[in-house]
């Protein structure tokens, strides 16, 4: 009979980005940012410093027990629709 296979110690959360400007985005922001920004609860673009806090957060003592999570930054964009 064989053993069951050890995951060992594996963790795993995805980052979600809505609309942040950048280089893959740039076109897609050029033409229709202001739509995002009127349909984002939170009346903006994501900004380094919001991917920036996800990370430190899932990086600290406060996140040590997230794993198999989908964290959505989009300033409220997804349950909007």
């Amino acid at each position: 009979m064989s053993s069951p296979p050890s995951w060992g110690h594996v963790e795993s959360v995805q980052l979600a980005p809505g609309p942040f400007p950048s280089k893959m985005t740039r076109k897609t922001l050029e033409q229709h940012a202001d739509e995002f920004v009127a349909q984002t609860p939170l009346r903006r673009l994501g900004e380094p410093d919001d991917v920036a806090g996800a990370v430190i957060y899932l990086s600290s003592r406060a996140g040590s027990y997230v794993t198999g999570a989908l964290l959505t930054l989009d300033g409220g964009l997804t349950v909007n629709r």
